[in-house]
């Protein structure tokens, strides 16, 4: 178990003391901005200030090309593609599709932070209209505990067979069994007939895989093909057997899922599914 995973652990083991986590991650970030300004470094309009940065780690451009880069390789997503990002942050993924997604292009991501939300309309959307971004008001233990709707009966804002490609990267990793097979029915809902979805995982048969990886903290089983690292808070890290993956994926209605092992220096694997 890694240093950071018990003292988050530590950090959520009461309900009292959830805020603790983010509270510490926000002035951090405000720190780091005002030293920023102060030495005089600005950032680019489509970088977010760092106390926005709630999801991943590394580099925010950098990280975003990567995965713009591999969904284009897995999914064959063109200029013209219609995209739904899930759980879409505070536009990491989004901000690397500009440049591939022409007006043409049709670009919906929805995530449960609205303070994320609130920045991606006024940077992104404003300047590029084929990009649009709504608040889901879902309830999640790490990110909005508070949240009015049940993330196991969440239904997408959009009507059937609306995108090209689905892309959900570090969602399955934090949602519990129940809410990880709506999420999968959901988005073989909205995906058009040859369309794709993206996602990432801890696969848990993989967890001697990557060192230092969250999926070597998850080794409390909370249902069959389903680990977690925490009890209290299970959606802090969540991994998911192979097996249970594509079983998962097939009562949702897919037909296939490939996946793309965690490697150089990737600590998610991704599946694409179709």
């Amino acid at each position: 178990m890694t240093a950071r995973t018990r003292l988050n652990q530590l950090l959520y083991s009461a309900r009292a003391t959830r805020w603790i986590p983010e509270l510490s991650r926000r002035l951090r970030g405000s720190l780091a901005d005002g030293l920023d300004r102060l030495r005089g470094r600005g950032r680019p309009w489509y970088v977010p200030p760092r106390r926005l940065m709630f999801v991943g780690d590394g580099d925010f451009v950098g990280v975003g090309r990567r995965h713009a880069s591999l969904i284009q390789s897995h999914t064959g997503l063109d200029s013209s593609a219609s995209v739904l990002d899930v759980g879409c942050g505070v536009g990491r993924i989004a901000v690397a599709l500009i440049p591939v997604l022409r007006p043409e292009g049709r670009y919906q991501g929805f995530d449960v932070v609205p303070e994320a939300i609130r920045w991606c309309q006024a940077e992104i959307t404003r300047r590029h209209p084929n990009f649009r971004f709504q608040v889901a008001d879902v309830r999640n233990g790490r990110y909005n505990p508070r949240g009015r709707m049940a993330p196991e009966s969440y239904r997408f804002p959009f009507p059937d067979t609306s995108f090209d490609v689905v892309i959900a990267t570090s969602v399955f990793t934090h949602l519990r069994p129940a809410e990880t097979a709506n999420y999968l029915r959901e988005s073989r809902r909205v995906l058009k007939d040859g369309g794709k979805l993206y996602a990432t995982w801890f696969l848990a048969d993989r967890a001697v895989a990557i060192r230092g990886s969250r999926r070597e903290d998850a080794q409390i089983e909370i249902e069959e093909g389903f680990r977690v690292s925490s009890r209290r808070l299970p959606e802090l890290a969540v991994a998911v057997t192979e097996e249970k993956m594509r079983e998962l994926h097939a009562d949702a209605g897919f037909s296939d899922a490939a996946v793309d092992y965690a490697r150089d220096g990737r600590a998610q694997d991704i599946v694409v599914a179709a």
